[in-house]
């Protein structure tokens, strides 16, 4: 993550207990090894079992099998998200995703009056979806306060005192001046509430809106 006025990107894994990854680490190497064709992907924030290789219909059982374990057993004491992709099954902490990394941004910077934000990937859809839920259903009416909580890309990083601390604030912002934008085919589903077919058309766009606010 890099903050508007910083000038190197943070890397938000290192102030959080990263320890549950071992664990999850054995989980799925005991379904990879009995699950031919399937492999398993680390990566710094996140781990993936993939069964795409794998027999379709007992790849599909063994994932229902590794998530059933998963949500039952680690995730209620673990703060962790598992996520059920195409033909994988990924788990990575609740703190590091695109969604809370907005809501992130949003809280350090509650004056910001303009948002452009834009994606072309799946985990992108986390981004629209926090962009929507901080305010309230139906939107702000008139000038009624948007308040934020703390949220957990903040909170994580803390001692539960320093956490407990933290102040709701209010911001600035208001839904008519944010732009979520997906890059893709035109008939792909979505929930942001704009969208171009490339990313040329990101830069185009970024530029009007950026003339038009002049």
């Amino acid at each position: 993550m890099k903050s508007p006025t910083a000038d190197e990107f943070t890397n938000m894994t290192e102030s959080l207990d990263m320890s549950w990854m071992s664990e999850v680490e054995e989980i799925f190497r005991y379904y990879m090894e009995r699950t031919t064709g399937s492999t398993i992907e680390v990566k710094k924030a996140s781990i993936t079992w993939h069964y795409r290789n794998a027999d379709p219909e007992f790849g599909d059982f063994q994932c229902k099998q590794a998530l059933d374990l998963l949500e039952s057993s680690l995730a209620p004491r673990r703060p962790i998200e598992v996520l059920v992709g195409k033909k994988n099954l990924e788990v990575r902490p609740l703190a590091v995703n695109k969604g809370e990394i907005v809501k992130r941004l949003m809280y350090e910077n509650p004056d910001a009056d303009f948002i452009y934000c834009a994606g072309d990937d799946k985990t992108d859809e986390d981004m629209f979806r926090a962009l929507r839920t901080v305010f309230p259903p139906g939107g702000p009416q008139g000038d009624e306060p948007v308040i934020l909580p703390p949220p957990v890309a903040v909170t994580s990083a803390l001692d539960p005192d320093e956490a407990d601390e933290q102040e709701d604030v209010e911001l600035m912002i208001r839904p008519e001046h944010i732009f979520a934008t997906t890059v893709g085919p035109p008939a792909k589903k979505t929930l942001a509430g704009w969208h171009v077919t490339c990313p040329e058309e990101v830069v185009d766009a970024m530029e009007h809106l950026l003339v038009a606010a002049q």
